[in-house]
């Protein structure tokens, strides 16, 4: 189960008539926007990360089994959503978000949160054809433009990456400790931590250009049925002040309550419970 990684208390004492609103405000956008369906898709993303884990062999197998079993069983959504929400009420800034919460409000927005929940129950065929088979020059030039936009903004492929690189060392670490002779010899441990490092960087210069062609796919799949308009609407909230403000504090969230789940989860992880013994092994 999720844990509060930060955790403050919500009265009106505290933080009188503005946090009120603040609160309503932000309890709306989570309504509003595709965020909650994000959130319930976050164990989905989150179950590609062990095959992303730079070990090798049956120490990665191991990781890997260890750590969609925990995720299976001890990824609490609805927990990972309340988290989210007080990191957005913490760290929000109120006059933004109302303009955000305009935007999804307006036509434009309905349409792109339309989008985006009907992407989630879309068929999984069709989708899978659509991305293998995208390609950019068969867009019009204005909309490829205006679908960049939105993509460099929202971030997804960076989103990874910095989710792997805080996520990595606290990995790192519970190994090291899980490993007597590492944890005893200063110098091994220097030693595995700066290849773990290595495997990391040389991970991330591979992935990274073809995550991006990739992610580009995938939302001109999402977005496929908006107008040019609803797309340039989207487009200049993104790069609003705002929309800015929105994007950043989302994805800082998601990261937040994955790098927490994970740090829960690890002793289970990295030193999963001994399997009762059989009759035949006794």
């Amino acid at each position: 189960m999720l844990r509060a990684l930060f955790i403050i208390l919500l009265s009106g004492t505290l933080f009188g008539v503005n946090a009120e609103s603040k609160y309503d405000l932000v309890a709306k956008i989570l309504t509003t926007s595709s965020v909650q369906i994000s959130i319930d898709d976050l164990p989905g993303q989150l179950s590609q990360f062990p095959f992303l884990i730079p070990v090798e062999g049956r120490d990665k197998e191991r990781l890997a089994n260890a750590f969609l079993n925990e995720l299976s069983m001890g990824f609490n959504e609805a927990e990972a959503l309340t988290n989210l929400q007080t990191y957005m009420l913490q760290y929000g800034n109120i006059s933004l978000l109302q303009k955000t919460l305009e935007w999804l409000n307006s036509t434009s927005g309905q349409a792109v949160t339309q989008a985006e929940l009907l992407s989630t129950a879309g068929d999984d065929d069709f989708m899978r054809d659509f991305i293998v088979n995208f390609q950019p020059s068969k867009l019009e030039p204005t909309r490829l433009k205006l679908l960049s936009s939105v993509v460099e903004r929202l971030a997804t492929t960076e989103l990874l990456f910095n989710m792997l690189d805080r996520m990595m060392p606290v990995m790192l670490n519970a190994m090291v400790g899980n490993e007597p002779k590492l944890a005893s010899s200063a110098q091994k441990m220097s030693e595995f931590k700066a290849k773990f490092n290595l495997r990391m960087a040389k991970m991330r210069q591979h992935l990274e250009p073809m995550l991006s062609q990739h992610m580009l796919a995938v939302h001109a799949y999402i977005y496929r049925g908006l107008s040019d308009t609803d797309l340039t609407s989207f487009a200049e909230f993104a790069t609003s002040e705002a929309g800015i403000h929105y994007i950043d504090l989302i994805n800082e969230g998601y990261i937040r309550v994955s790098v927490n789940w994970i740090t829960q989860a690890l002793p289970n992880i990295v030193s999963p419970p001994a399997q009762p013994e059989t009759a035949a092994e006794e």
